[in-house]
C-alpha cells in the first residue's frame, strides 16, 4: 500500500499449521475487527517533513472495519 509520496507498507500473511491458510484472530476485544488476518511487515516506512521512520518484521492485521468520525460526520 502506498501512502502517497509519504510512505509505503507491505506485509505477508503468517500461514497457519495447515501450511495453506493464514492465521486469523477472531472476537478480539482490542481491535474493532471481527476477524483479523495476521501478517508480518516486509516494509513499513513513513516520512513527513522531519518526521520519518522505517521498520520491518512488525505485526500487521488485516480485516474489515467501519470508521466513523463524529467531528466530521464521515463514515468510510
Amino acid at each position: 500500500m502506498k501512502l502517497g509520496e509519504d510512505g509505503e507498507f507491505r506485509a505477508q500473511y503468517i500461514i497457519g499449521r495447515d501450511g495453506k491458510n493464514p492465521i486469523v484472530v477472531r472476537n478480539n476485544t482490542t481491535w474493532a475487527i471481527n476477524d483479523a488476518i495476521k501478517g508480518q511487515t516486509s516494509l513499513f516506512k513513513y516520512h513527513y517533513g522531519r518526521n520519518q521512520f522505517g521498520f520491518t518484521g512488525t505485526n500487521s492485521n488485516q480485516g474489515e472495519f467501519v470508521y466513523k468520525s463524529s467531528e466530521q460526520g464521515v463514515t468510510k
